[in-house]
């Protein structure tokens, strides 16, 4: 898995771009894509619904009205003007209106006054649309151009168009913030921003109230831990000369660059050590594990630790290779804060330096013969 991460950051490029043209040709295919927002057709045919809406259009001759058109402030005539209009819309296969039930040349007196009202009150004319579910996106809106802003529409064919247009627009947002987040996760996650990444804790040994000691488990996971001490004299006296840390912080330089970290590090990371040196790496940790008052010794994740600390060591030393003196060195930093001491040790107040110590002397060096 390794190899594949490293050959997408170096192929960053190229995965970029063919992240944009495959959005590019969903996007333009999107179009020939449709979708059946009638939610009868995804029933059961067992559904009671189903049956029901069967036996209507058995029953009734000619498709049910889904729509109802209302028009204010017009005449009969006028009325008729646009019940013509809506008839020629694309997708609507009926308009009913009040010429269907009389004579539109009749005087409306002459009916009567509950079938007008149905049909035209106070100049206002309603008329009851069937459109084809399959064109019910198109023609509502062309309805709507054709009656204008002004005048209203309902009925469930409405509502459907209503809601595909939300959802359509919605679903279009939805896909440009994903798109543009996924290229931006794509940017961030093909370059190596995090490299060299280094952890540091501070610990106070003297005191910790208010804090909450790390687990075992958690502290096995810090390479090396460092004794500062107190500062000699001469850092004592620059310490009080400069009373500012800001000034101090803006004096800070690098002497290193991240190219030259990474660099190191792969130097380190390849470099060859003789397996009489990893074996005594391997024996001093094993003795943490035998010692009387160990309770839990050295982990692997600690003798891999050790190995390549030793390794940073000898390549400060400026040296290729590692020799017992550099595991040596190094021993105590990398392995005191794993060791878990025994009630024994508390008692009998031995520190985890001690331990190490000790087994440094107990354990006789390898010796290696240069060729």
């Amino acid at each position: 898995m390794k190899k594949f991460y490293e050959g997408v950051i170096k192929a960053r490029g190229i995965i970029i771009l063919l992240f944009l043209i495959a959005a590019g040709i969903c996007g333009y295919c999107q179009q020939f894509i449709s979708v059946n927002y009638d939610i009868n057709a995804y029933l059961p045919d067992d559904a009671p619904s189903t049956k029901a809406l069967n036996v209507m259009e058995d029953e009734f001759d000619g498709a049910i009205p889904n729509a109802r058109v209302m028009v204010k402030n017009v005449t009969q005539q006028q009325a008729l003007k646009y019940k013509e209009k809506l008839e020629a819309v694309d997708g609507v296969s009926s308009v009913t209106w009040l010429d269907d039930n009389m004579p539109y040349d009749m005087p409306l007196s002459m009916y009567s006054k509950k079938l007008v009202q149905t049909y035209y009150k106070d100049k206002n004319a309603l008329f009851s649309v069937t459109i084809d579910e399959d064109k019910i996106n198109s023609a509502v809106p062309a309805i709507r151009k054709v009656i204008g802003e002004d005048n209203a529409m309902s009925g469930s064919a409405v509502s459907t168009a209503i809601s595909t247009a939300s959802t359509v627009k919605e679903v279009r947002r939805i896909v440009i913030i994903a798109v543009v987040f996924l290229l931006i996760v794509l940017i961030i996650t093909t370059n190596s921003w995090v490299e060299p990444f280094v952890v540091m804790a501070t610990q106070n040994p003297v005191t910790s109230g208010g804090t909450q000691a790390l687990p075992d488990s958690q502290l096995d996971r810090f390479m090396i831990c460092l004794s500062m001490g107190y500062p000699d004299a001469e850092s004592q006296l620059a310490i009080l000369k400069n009373v500012s840390d800001r000034d101090l912080i803006e004096k800070v330089q690098p002497v290193m660059t991240i190219e030259d970290v990474k660099q190191a590090k792969s130097y380190v990371k390849n470099m060859q050590v003789n397996d009489e040196i990893l074996r005594y790496i391997i024996c001093l940790c094993e003795k943490t594990r035998e010692h009387e008052h160990v309770e839990l010794g050295i982990s692997p994740r600690g003798v891999g630790a050790l190995a390549e600390m030793a390794k940073s060591f000898a390549l400060c030393e400026g040296r290729t290779y590692v020799v017992p003196d550099d595991v040596l060195a190094i021993f105590p930093d990398v392995c005191a804060h794993r060791l878990i001491l025994n009630t024994k040790a508390r008692r009998e107040n031995v520190t985890a330096y001690e331990i190490l110590e000790e087994i440094s002397q107990q354990t006789e060096k390898p010796k290696l013969l240069r060729k």
